[in-house]
């Protein structure tokens, strides 16, 4: 008889031939699975959903709950408060920006922040006149490029 280990390692390698798989989440499918069939082995009654592909995970809050002003609250736990949903997706989900973002079907340019605290820093570079020195910065690289090609065009 397959040890719990081997039977997860098959379901998986079934979902990888009909589902593209990272490294990563195969990872996460096979201890998925290799939870699931412990409790079943054990007697746990697991309640049932009809599960469908690709189906969005059951929303703890909407997108217009967890977007604020002041706070960004996570749609997957309900956890609010945060300036920056980041690192929180990072250490409590094992997710990147990107993953959440294409889970909940947030456009990829929106940001996981909240919109005060992008207003803040926003406000603070441009009182400590970063947009000008990067400004410079580009002009004089531009300038540098523009010089650089003016001797080789003259060389050959």
């Amino acid at each position: 008889m397959a040890t719990l280990v081997e039977m997860a390692l098959e379901m998986v390698i079934a979902r990888a031939k009909s589902t593209p798989l990272t490294a990563e989440d195969m990872v996460q499918e096979l201890k998925k699975f290799h939870v699931e069939l412990k409790k079943l082995e054990s007697g746990v009654v697991i309640e049932t959903e009809e599960a469908q592909p690709d189906a969005q995970p059951a929303l703890a809050l909407s997108q217009k709950e967890a977007f604020r002003r002041n706070e960004i609250s996570c749609m997957i736990c309900g956890k609010g408060g945060f300036k920056i949903l980041t690192s929180h997706l990072r250490v409590a989900h094992d997710l990147k920006p990107r993953q959440y973002k294409e889970m909940f079907g947030i456009p990829r340019k929106q940001s996981l922040t909240a919109k005060s605290y992008s207003d803040s820093r926003s406000k603070k570079a441009i009182e400590s006149g970063m947009s000008e020195r990067l400004r410079a910065r580009k002009e004089a690289v531009k300038t540098a490029k523009d010089s650089r090609q003016a001797k080789t065009a003259g060389k050959v």
